[in-house]
C-alpha cells in the first residue's frame, strides 16, 4: 500500500514537471494524498 502511493507521488512529480499549466491542482492533490 505505501510502495504504491509513493509510485502515485512519483508519477504526480513527473506530471508537474512536464505540465505547469496544472501546477497549483496536482500540487493540491499531492498534499491531500500526502495527508
Amino acid at each position: 500500500m505505501v510502495y504504491s502511493v509513493q509510485l502515485s507521488l512519483i508519477l504526480i512529480a513527473l506530471a508537474l514537471a512536464n505540465s505547469q499549466h496544472i501546477d497549483c491542482n496536482l500540487k493540491r492533490f499531492a498534499l491531500v494524498s500526502y495527508l
